[in-house]
């Protein structure tokens, strides 16, 4: 669909173009990765107080001004700002080396969409188009997805009993 000279004919010149757009997302996937972890760290808000029954509001207020005290430790405690630090810039540093000649890690650990998404204004492909060469691609070259593929045909074995 190209011509010959084509940067686009050359997987090696293609997988650069990515690499570079990979690169320029690292602080998107390190901010999204970070993100994520500490919030998983501090889970959810939990305010409510233990033996809340029949109480008065002089008798609750306490209870839940406490309860608050608690939880505003704990996640104070969770998100320290020398670890948020020290993680964002492990992570930076790791996501960095991943978009190194040589590695391939940068396509499981970075997010791909944005990768996506900008590779087209570099083709002057549409996104569509793009979208629908990428998976018709597994019929010209061999099945990419050979190990789904035997995921599903290893279900078939699987048959019903009657």
């Amino acid at each position: 669909m190209e011509p010959d000279d084509s940067w686009l004919r050359s997987p090696t010149d293609v997988e650069a173009r990515l690499r570079e757009i990979a690169r320029s997302t690292i602080s998107y996937a390190v901010a999204l990765a970070a993100a994520a972890e500490f919030r998983d760290r501090v889970g959810n808000l939990d305010v409510m107080p233990d033996g809340v029954h029949d109480r008065t509001a002089d008798e609750l207020v306490p209870l839940l001004l406490a309860r608050i005290d608690s939880e505003r430790r704990r996640i104070t405690t969770a998100i320290e700002e020398r670890e948020v630090e020290s993680r964002v810039r492990m992570l930076f540093a790791e996501f960095e080396s991943s978009v190194a000649p040589g590695s391939d890690r940068w396509k499981i650990i970075l997010p791909g969409k944005p990768i996506l998404i900008r590779f087209p204004s570099l083709t002057h492909l549409d996104i569509s188009r793009l979208k629908s060469m990428y998976i018709r691609a597994p019929a010209v070259s061999g099945p990419a997805f050979k190990e789904i593929d035997n995921i599903f045909l290893s279900f078939s074995k699987f048959g019903v009993e009657s």
